[in-house]
């Protein structure tokens, strides 16, 4: 070997582990930063709360949870080593998002040479979803980690010919992503695509690659088969409850797009530029990748395109999708990126330390650069940002007095997290995600056992239209006892992008909770919704409309619920600023939308009135349901008292149905 390749090939293999290290620093220390500055979000309390149960309790509880149990038995273990807090449970996210760094490394690597591997590790080292999720107590970077882990086994086995000593350990690799994370079947599926395409390629045939994938999938299928029955358990469960609004096709790969630059697709265009390095790159790996070999370019392209593909078909058929289920496109992406950049700047220069050093200027400008703004929004607390549930706990550990309760909306798991105190709590819903708020009998008997005249109850709510859309705790609440008085966290302007929480405290009156009263009314609108009846409650400055709908057949429009406050001539009641006073929704709530309603379900609708100085003594409420842009149409009543009209007028009369 001559001097000058002697030097070459020391400056080569000492400077691409070198910086790999280096960039594997700068990540852990990205990721690091401000692990705990943001309380548990409801779904890391939610973690918490299942592996500090008993064995049997856990396992009971995951089977009625939409995940599969991996993830929560690995931190479990890790949990009994580290201890239960902020730092100790999220750590084992940062671990693992430090696996999917690495292996983004030696994939670039091996798939094509080491200055792809350091480029996508470097966009791997400051990715926003990457970070943002490594320190979120939840299974996503798990996911993604594995999911790496297994594409990287793929390589392998395709390199050496499918040796079946070698398979084992991708089967089981596999296996454990789907054992963790139902939407790693679409990475699964990618692989088996991969596999097809590599095998037909290669031997020139379709049977050929056939092949090729069933000895990808056979293994892996067969490890599958114990989870297969708590599968099929979550699957019933998740039909009967819909967290999710639908999100047409469109919004979602917009979404996604956003999601895998900048961790938000809040307040961000897909154009601009912010986005213009990212296009440039991914349009150059695409259109030009090949070129450095069909092997690599075909793995990353089918990686990100049958998921999204399948993604968007499971869409069709149920509103399931969220942004950080598909984490763990974020490798495949992140390798277009660098392949696309070094594709586009090798040409161009002949010495290939002084591409390296080009290529990390143009990614620095044009992609990490916006990534870099993104994280400086993350750190300083401008979002995105979760729900303070640790500033809640302490609150009420600070205000509340012995004999009071606590009753959780949507809080229950990521509160009690953090509260030390000892007033008796109930939970709605229940911790598994199928027990959900939806009935009235059942949020009574919660509220007798905890309730006690005299005494505070502190509602603390989050997330109220996906689990409580009808209102039903607060309306018990409102019903037995005196609105006392409310406070938001956030409370301040400037974090407006925080979800919100509300903790309202209701002085009890009595504990004789059940089914409200109803005035009944059985005005059949169109033959598909019946107004069964009304009732009216009272705080301060505001009346409580509520009303009891019933699916006569399918809704066939997400029809608008008008309720406007009148006088006895018909005329809108004003407010002390001149406004009409009325209440106009679609009933339920994007969750729970009246289009969505079966026959013969009744759903508990209430519209808030502000009536600040106002007399009520003569006031009257008219009530239909209308749609258009305007309300232009009203759907009109059959048969009874109000037959051939397009709404009813009832009194508001102080003296029966309004409580002081």
């Amino acid at each position: 070997m001559t001097e000058k390749a002697r030097k070459r090939f020391i400056l080569r293999y000492s400077t691409g582990p070198a910086l790999a290290g280096l960039i594997l620093l700068v990540a852990f220390l990205l990721r690091a930063r401000g692990i705990t500055a943001q309380s548990f979000s409801f779904d890391e309390g939610w973690t918490s709360w299942a592996i500090s149960l008993g064995w049997g309790e856990m396992f009971d509880l995951l089977a009625r949870d939409n995940h599969p149990p991996l993830y929560f038995l690995l931190l479990r273990g890790w949990a009994a080593a580290f201890g239960q807090s902020d730092l100790a449970l999220r750590s084992f996210s940062l671990v693992a998002d430090l696996g999917t760094v690495v292996l983004v490394y030696l994939l670039g690597k091996k798939l094509w040479n080491e200055e792809v591997g350091l480029l996508a590790m470097a966009i791997a080292a400051f990715s926003p979803p990457l970070i943002m999720y490594a320190q979120e107590a939840r299974m996503y970077s798990l996911t993604t980690c594995l999911v790496a882990a297994a594409t990287y086994l793929l390589v392998n086995l395709w390199r050496e010919g499918w040796p079946e000593r070698h398979r084992w350990a991708y089967w089981l690799v596999m296996a454990a992503a789907l054992y963790t994370h139902h939407f790693a079947w679409l990475a699964f599926g990618a692989h088996l695509a991969i596999a097809f395409l590599w095998g037909a390629s290669h031997e020139k045939s379709a049977v050929a690659g056939l092949k090729a994938a069933l000895k990808l999938a056979t293994g892996v299928l067969l490890l599958y088969l114990p989870c297969l029955p708590l599968t099929l358990i979550q699957i019933r469960v998740a039909r009967s409850f819909s967290w999710r609004p639908h999100t047409p096709i469109r919004s979602v790969l917009k979404d996604l797009w956003l999601f895998l630059n900048f961790g938000t697709a809040r307040g961000k265009q897909v154009f601009s530029p912010l986005t213009w390095g990212a296009w440039a790159l991914a349009a150059a790996g695409l259109g030009l990748g090949w070129r450095k070999g069909k092997t690599g370019w075909s793995l990353i392209c089918s990686g990100l395109i049958v998921p999204i593909v399948g993604m968007c078909l499971v869409q069709k058929l149920a509103p399931i999708y969220t942004d950080r289920y598909m984490l763990f496109l974020a490798s495949f992406y992140y390798l277009l990126l660098a392949l696309g950049a070094w594709t586009a700047i090798e040409p161009v220069l002949k010495r290939r330390v002084t591409a390296l050093a080009t290529g990390y200027v143009v990614l620095a400008v044009g992609l990490l650069l916006p990534m870099l703004l993104q994280l400086d929004v993350y750190w300083r607390g401008e979002g995105p940002l979760k729900p303070d549930f640790r500033a809640v706990a302490a609150h009420i550990e600070k205000v509340a007095h012995p004999g009071d309760s606590l009753a959780l909306v949507q809080s229950g798991p990521a509160f009690l997290h953090y509260y030390r105190g000892d007033l008796p709590w109930e939970v709605f819903p229940g911790i598994s995600v199928e027990d959900y708020v939806s009935s009235e009998e059942k949020v009574a008997d919660k509220l007798r056992r905890i309730a006690r005249p005299g005494k505070v109850v502190w509602l603390v709510q989050h997330a109220l239209p996906i689990v409580d859309p009808q209102n039903l705790v607060e309306g018990q609440l409102r019903e037995h006892g005196t609105y006392w008085d409310e406070q938001w966290w956030p409370d301040s302007e400037d974090r407006k992008n925080q979800e919100p929480i509300r903790v309202a405290a209701y002085v009890i009156k009595d504990t004789n909770f059940g089914p409200e009263p109803r005035i009944p009314i059985g005005a059949n609108f169109g033959g598909e919704l019946e107004l069964v009846g009304y009732h009216i409650q009272r705080d301060r400055e505001r009346i409580y409309v509520i009303l009891w709908w019933k699916a006569l057949a399918r809704p066939k429009r997400h029809y608008n619920a008008f309720v406007h406050l009148i006088d006895r001539r018909g005329q809108f009641i004003k407010d002390q600023n001149g406004h009409e006073i009325q209440g106009d929704r679609v009933p339920g709530s994007s969750y729970c939308s009246i289009g969505n309603w079966k026959p013969g379900q009744i759903f508990r609708d209430e519209h808030a009135l502000e009536i600040k100085g106002v007399d009520l003594r003569e006031a009257c409420l008219r009530v239909g349901l209308s749609w258009g842009k305007e309300g232009e149409h009203q759907l009109k009543i059959v048969g009874g008292r109000w037959d051939g009209q397009s709404y009813i007028i009832v009194p508001v009369r102080r003296d029966e149905y309004v409580r002081d």
